[in-house]
């Protein structure tokens, strides 16, 4: 009867540790700004965390992935969800056309093998990388204007010294971009005009704009 009771005991506590993991780990995991599900291998989602319901606004829990993500989203990952239920694990960056709108996403399957040897599904980290990639279109976007600008454009720090200029600004001074980047802005006045330069830079650097006009060599 002691043994009994002392192995209730210990099954009990064992038991109740494990309970108090498992939600732990769940608030983490819901607390995590990704999609993080499992998939077994007949497609059907059996777990996911907070965020994957709050971005398909439904319960998903046991319903397929084509029923979740919608005929054309599943169609555009379904040969990546086959990689990895043949037990390759699988990373990568696509739009994919959701019935809510287009995003951009990051995406990892990882299989789950069985102790057999056997694929019993895949685990899955999605993450939105959308605002990203249109911050890295417009950065792209800026980038081509600045290059393929016809006036002279260069970048420079309050101390005078230039960091970068476009092709429009190294002709302008007869050299190469990568000359120009050398340089310190005064390198291209009249040493007369050093202390107005100066003091032009300096109002720039205090009120974010200054304009002059002046001979450069």
């Amino acid at each position: 009867i002691v043994t009994a009771g002392l192995l209730y005991w210990l099954i009990r506590r064992y038991t109740g540790v494990l309970q108090a993991s498992e939600k732990h780990l769940h608030t983490v995991i819901d607390a995590l700004p990704v999609l993080i599900s499992y998939v077994d291998a007949d497609h059907r989602y059996r777990f996911t965390n907070k965020a994957y319901e709050d971005w398909f606004d439904a319960k998903v829990e046991g319903r397929r992935i084509g029923q979740v993500l919608g005929e054309a989203a599943y169609e555009k990952v379904s040969k990546d969800i086959d990689k990895a239920l043949s037990g390759e694990t699988v990373n990568y960056e696509t739009t994919i056309p959701y019935s809510s709108g287009e995003r951009s996403v990051n995406a990892t399957y990882v299989p789950d093998f069985g102790a057999a040897g056997q694929v019993k599904g895949f685990f899955a980290l999605v993450q939105d990388i959308t605002e990203r990639r249109q911050t890295e279109e417009e950065l792209r976007k800026w980038a081509d204007a600045f290059e393929g600008c016809a006036h002279g454009i260069a970048i420079g720090l309050p101390t005078g010294r230039l960091l970068t200029c476009n092709p429009a600004f190294a002709r302008l001074q007869g050299r190469t971009i990568e000359e120009v980047s050398s340089m310190s802005i005064l390198e291209m006045y009249d040493p007369p005009i050093h202390e107005y330069v100066k003091q032009c830079i300096a109002e720039a650097d205090r009120t974010g704009h200054a304009q002059y006009e002046a001979r450069m060599i």
